[in-house]
């Protein structure tokens, strides 16, 4: 009987001790769950902020640059032309609802066609609208208006403004955009949470001390205009700073400074218990959360306990597989994740955190020595432009594919992003390592079958070596770079990085810092070649631009030139040459009494500026100079511009009675049937074939086909590159009426032409 007793207390103490076991680590289990909640909620805010304040800064980005384009080019004022260009934006990114460009006074100057400009308000007026815009008028960053239903689009939109302003920081206009919120392309689409989880973003107090919801991702709640019209509640508001404050004891104020992603429990307006994730970003004054209904998070705790009462009656082995299972399941979430990170979503190649992550790693399995290949895809944009991104990802992927089963797994891959590729690969010597990349070329070079559809392109690679060029990452890349873009000259071709070709970039870092104050300092000057008519008399002298610095010396035009056009300073250099050139021979001409051409040269730039010609006649008629002896020389490479403009803007300017020369004729892009509709006086056969005239059948055919094309349209024909006199006579054979180059004279400075023109 005792021991019968016995067994029964030791049964009901085991059996208690067994409660109180499982209460005990049902509870601290609760506490887990409870803590994962919030740190898994905050962690999706900090993913959803840092994706919302980049796509923010991408879009301030390109409404700044479409802004400058329109506005200080005055593009905007070609309505038809700035629609064009919304509308090409609103073609490849689905999720922008359109575009405008506003004056200060919020007024429309020009709207993407998907707008209805009769149902747009004026953003200064309307009260949705006023206070951000009046807030971007005064603010350097770009501003999210209140989420509203835009009537002109039939779209609930976030309005996204951003003021533009000159040199002088003055406001010359506001670049507005909107993006969707609905649920097939609207913001964020491609964001993906768990059912449960909502993504709320709300704007910050405004003038009227009240907040306004900018985007809730929760499509089963309640309606838009529910949503987006009605404030955040001033009892919500206060519940949710009590409930930071007595978490974490700091204020919103301390919480906004700090950029700190907290996450709390509270009930929110339509009373449902919550935890939320929240963190606030100060640049667009704009709080993120990301929340779930906290019964969520109990269901969770149910099922956890009833697990654990399963194991309590079971076995502990059970428990032991379970956990296993559950910490299994957390890891391959989390590898899942990590991988995204990465790798690039399109082809799943290493991307570049993966690279700065991982670099070190590779350098010991790469035996501390390796080439880097930075790899560009040749006219890869032709075919998005053309064929469509969807083609081109396809690509891609094949391109991606070729790389892999080229470099194995011996060597890293990775998608620097667009139609880039970074490879690390072993070091291998010079001979090897060429025939390595003549290899890849010729690989990435077979054609793509895309939709029934054969692609070709080439590519252009170049290499840097670790650690012989670079010890440093960033510095490696660089230097892969510079090479890369050598062999982009050639196109379809690789290039080795060398200590020449650093110093040739540095050089002309340092060419475009000089040529800003080139000007202002006086360091151009100008010189004249002679242009000598068939019966030997001066027809005219083209004006050519020199510079010396002091710091680069002498610096040839075919260097500097080409310097000026990428940094746009070729129309400020481009107005220095018409205006000195003209006062100089003009001076000239008064002092010896005597008339001939002026040929100057017009780059792409200053001819499509809308203020060209009105400038140009300004000038002439400053420097009261005959407008009938000036003449413009332009290149073929004009026609790949807008033909419709450069041809009546060429009319223009024959009209007004000044001659253009075709330059470089034979060289370029222009067909007889454009020749023939081209205002022009004058062709000006190329040097190059100029040179070989007396020994390649080809160019002597060519020269004389052009002589006979200009009489036939009744053009002047000008030889440039003329050194020799059996060149002269073979051209004067063909009826050719004008001659320039050493065999009359080199480049001249004015006091030299003036000594030239007395002996003539």
């Amino acid at each position: 009987m005792m021991i019968k007793k016995n067994m029964w207390v030791l049964f009901y103490f085991l059996l208690l001790g067994g409660v109180l076991l499982l209460a005990t680590l049902s509870y601290t289990k609760y506490n887990d769950i409870r803590e994962n909640h919030h740190l898994k909620y905050r962690y999706f805010t900090e993913i959803i902020s840092q994706v919302t304040h980049s796509m923010f800064l991408q879009d301030e980005l390109m409404l700044e640059l479409l802004g400058i384009q329109l506005l200080e080019e005055n593009k905007y004022k070609d309505k038809s032309e700035s629609t064009k260009i919304f509308d090409r934006l609103l073609e490849k990114d689905p999720a922008v609802a359109g575009f405008g460009l506003v004056d200060v006074e919020g007024n429309y100057l020009g709207i993407s066609s998907n707008i209805d400009l009769s149902k747009m308000p004026n953003l200064a007026q309307d009260k949705q609208t006023k206070y951000s815009f009046q807030e971007a008028l005064v603010s350097k960053d770009m501003v999210l208006g209140r989420t509203y239903f835009v009537e002109g689009l039939n779209e609930w939109v976030i309005p996204l403004r951003k003021a533009i302003r000159n040199k002088n920081g003055k406001v010359m206009g506001v670049m507005a955009t909107g993006l969707k919120i609905d649920e097939h392309m609207g913001y964020l689409n491609k964001i993906h949470l768990s059912n449960e989880s909502s993504i709320i973003m709300i704007k910050d107090l405004n003038k009227e001390n009240t907040m306004y919801r900018q985007y809730m991702s929760d499509k089963h709640g309640p309606s838009q205009k529910a949503i987006y019209e009605s404030p955040v509640a001033n009892e919500l508001y206060t519940l949710f700073k009590n409930k930071i404050k007595e978490k974490y004891h700091i204020s919103l104020d301390e919480l906004k400074h700090t950029g700190r992603t907290v996450s709390i429990e509270l009930r929110e307006s339509w009373n449902r218990n919550v935890i939320a994730g929240v963190s606030y970003n100060k640049r667009y004054k704009l709080w993120i959360i990301v929340e779930n209904d906290i019964a969520n998070m109990w269901a969770a705790v149910r099922k956890i306990l009833f697990i654990y009462f399963m194991i309590f009656t079971l076995s502990f082995v059970v428990i032991y597989q379970l956990f296993k299972y559950i910490a299994h399941f957390d890891k391959q979430k989390k590898d899942e994740l990590l991988f995204q990170v990465l790798h690039d979503s399109l082809t799943q190649l290493p991307n570049q955190a993966y690279l700065y992550k991982n670099i070190d790693r590779w350098i010991r399995r790469l035996s501390n020595s390796f080439d880097m290949l930075f790899i560009d895809l040749d006219n890869f944009k032709n075919i998005n432009d053309n064929f469509g991104h969807k083609v081109g990802d396809e690509i891609l992927i094949e391109v991606a594919e070729r790389l892999r089963s080229f470099f194995g797994k011996s060597s890293l891959i990775i998608r620097q992003g667009g139609d880039e590729f970074i490879i690390l690969m072993k070091s291998e010597e010079k001979e090897e390592k060429e025939r390595v990349l003549k290899d890849l070329i010729t690989l990435i070079s077979k054609p793509y079958m895309i939709e029934s559809m054969e692609f070709s392109l080439g590519s252009s690679i170049g290499t840097a070596q670790y650690p012989q060029d670079a010890q440093q990452l960033e510095s490696l890349m660089s230097l892969a770079d510079i090479a890369m873009y050598e062999a982009k000259k050639k196109k379809n071709a690789f290039c080795i990085f060398s200590p020449e070709m650093k110093s040739k970039n540095i050089r002309k870092v340092d060419m475009e810092h000089e040529l800003r104050s080139a000007i202002k300092n006086d360091e151009f000057w100008m010189v004249y070649q002679p242009q000598i008519e068939a019966d030997g008399k001066i027809h005219g002298v083209e004006a050519l631009i020199r510079w010396k610095n002091d710091k680069l010396g002498f610096v040839p035009p075919d260097q500097f030139i080409s310097v000026a056009e990428e940094t746009g300073l070729m129309p400020e250099l481009g107005e220095f040459v018409i205006k000195r050139s003209l006062q100089e021979m003009k001076s000239l001409q008064t002092r010896m009494n005597i008339s001939f051409q002026l040929s100057i040269n017009i780059s792409v730039r200053q001819l499509i500026d809308i203020h060209f010609l009105k400038n140009l006649l300004q000038e002439i008629k400053t420097c009261d100079f005959d407008k009938s002896l000036v003449t413009l020389e332009i290149t073929e490479s004009l026609f790949i511009e807008d033909v419709d403009y450069i041809l009546h803007l060429l009319t223009n300017i024959k009209e007004e009675g000044i001659g253009v020369s075709l330059d470089d004729f034979g060289t370029g892009y222009s067909s007889l049937s454009m020749l023939r509709k081209l205002p022009i006086n004058e062709l000006k056969i190329d040097k190059s074939f100029v040179d070989e005239i007396l020994h390649i059948e080809e160019d002597k055919a060519m020269v004389e086909s052009i002589v006979s094309m200009g009489q036939n349209l009744s053009m002047d024909t000008l030889a440039e590159g003329v050194e020799t006199k059996e060149q002269v006579d073979m051209l004067r054979s063909f009826g050719c009426d004008i001659f320039q180059g050493y065999y009359f004279s080199k480049p001249l400075a004015r006091d030299d032409l003036i000594d030239f023109l007395e002996e003539l």
